[in-house]
């Protein structure tokens, strides 16, 4: 089975009376289980939702490795990580039916660090599919993650259509770019390259941050998952190191192409300076494979200059290089409130106000309207007064705005988002400006 992939719900109304034990990361405490999905009744049905047991986790995570095809090793720490599970009475007694990963991550939004969910690993027994279970699993984990006010949450999906039912949608994509090695550049600023050392984690660490507050939205590495990448043996880092500190570095794995061919996978490629650029780039023209690829963001493909190679050219190499855009994660804000006040540090300065309606069908609770307001003092979250100017949009599409996938403009003349005046989209424009929402492909879950 597919990551993450679909199971689609039934029909009805479900009762939901019992109450679940919710843990993200290391906070636990009972909250009442939320509607689950339609066709699913839970309590009558026998079954138990919620956060793993010790009884559970053996069968869960049975059921990912099969699913998944994963090996023992997990990639992030016990504190970062959650099991989720539907529990079902069975004749040989409870059986996980369901489950997930629920992975706690920090996310950089414009500036600012907030907490956020990551799901992954969405299984359910062949047996028991299209019978509701991952839907009414999901519906429980977003009520958990805004019990606990976790602003936002980001999954990469089998099916965008299937997640898009929980609130979620698309908010990055990715530039999918192939060459040869002999078509890139030999710069000389290669020979500076050397690989990482254990030494070099705190500095990769600084340097991913940096980058991160750099970006409209993206993750936020610490140094323990640097440690943990340092410690994985098929993932290799090459440095390009500066006068004083680290300037760039490659995160890169061997596989191998269907005919056999060895592939330099780029997990994540970073560059502070035009040297680092070079030198990466010139590492890269001496690689002894028969291909490279790279899951860049357009604005590294273009600032890398790969896409305008100066490299002398080869006859018969036609093309020097492919490009192709894909879609790739999907993010919802699962508690508007602390994912608006996460971000007032970054908003202008200024006096303004913009009331903010979302609609969510499936966290109502975020439908209460509050309103972004700018004083003297800084940014402020009130609720929303009737002469305020408004913003109107569903959840998906707010998700959107929030990490900079899409301008308010964009929405409004798409018929996605209603604003009351003009004044409310010029304020939504400061408040909420497009951007480059982006995630390497080594931080996928």
């Amino acid at each position: 089975m597919p990551p993450n992939s679909p199971e689609q719900s039934g029909s009805g109304r479900t009762e939901t009376r019992a109450v679940t034990d919710v843990c993200v990361g290391q906070i636990r405490e009972s909250v009442p289980a939320a509607d689950a999905a339609p066709g699913l009744r839970l309590g009558a049905a026998g079954l138990r939702l919620g956060a793993a047991g010790p009884v559970d986790v053996a069968g869960a995570r049975s059921l990912q490795r099969e699913a998944f095809d994963l090996g023992e090793d997990e990639p992030y720490p016990d504190a970062q990580r959650t099991l989720r599970v539907v529990v079902r009475d069975g004749s040989g007694g409870p059986e996980v039916v369901s489950c997930l990963t629920l992975l706690q991550q920090t996310l950089c939004v414009r500036g600012a660090e907030m907490a956020m969910g990551g799901v992954r690993h969405v299984v359910t027994r062949p047996e028991a599919q299209n019978q509701g279970y991952a839907g009414a699993l999901m519906c429980d984990t977003l009520r958990a993650m805004r019990a606990h006010k976790i602003p936002g949450s980001v999954l990469f999906p089998f099916s965008f259509r299937y997640y898009r039912k929980f609130g979620y949608e698309l908010a990055g994509n990715y530039c999918q770019f192939w060459c040869r090695p002999n078509c890139l550049p030999a710069f000389a600023e290669r020979q500076r390259c050397r690989s990482a050392q254990p030494g070099d984690q705190e500095a990769l660490a600084a340097l991913d941050r940096a980058r991160a507050w750099n970006r409209t939205f993206s993750l936020i590495r610490d140094l323990s998952r640097w440690e943990a990448i340092g410690r994985d043996p098929t993932r290799m880092v090459t440095l390009f190191p500066g006068p004083t500190w680290i300037e760039g570095y490659i995160v890169w794995m061997e596989t191998r192409d269907h005919y056999g061919g060895r592939v330099l996978r780029l997990l994540d490629l970073a560059a502070g300076s035009t040297a680092a650029w070079r030198g990466l780039v010139g590492w890269l023209s001496q690689s002894p494979v028969e291909s490279i690829e790279w899951c860049a963001s357009a604005t590294d493909l273009g600032v890398s200059g790969l896409l305008r190679s100066p490299a002398p050219l080869r006859e018969g190499f036609k093309p020097r290089a492919i490009a192709t855009v894909r879609p790739f994660f999907q993010f919802r804000v699962v508690h508007l409130e602390a994912a608006l006040r996460a971000l007032l540090p970054a908003q202008p300065p200024g006096a303004f106000a913009l009331a903010l309606q979302v609609h969510d069908d499936v966290l109502p609770e975020n439908g209460v309207p509050l309103a972004i307001r700018g004083t003297p003092g800084g940014a402020l979250l009130t609720p929303a007064e009737p002469a305020d100017p408004m913003l109107s949009a569903d959840i998906r599409v707010f998700s959107q705005l929030y990490c900079g996938y899409m301008s308010p403009t964009e929405a409004v003349s798409q018929g996605l988002a209603q604003v009351s005046c003009p004044l409310a989209l010029e304020t939504a424009e400061a408040l909420f400006p497009v951007g480059e929402p982006f995630i390497p492909e080594l931080d996928r879950f």
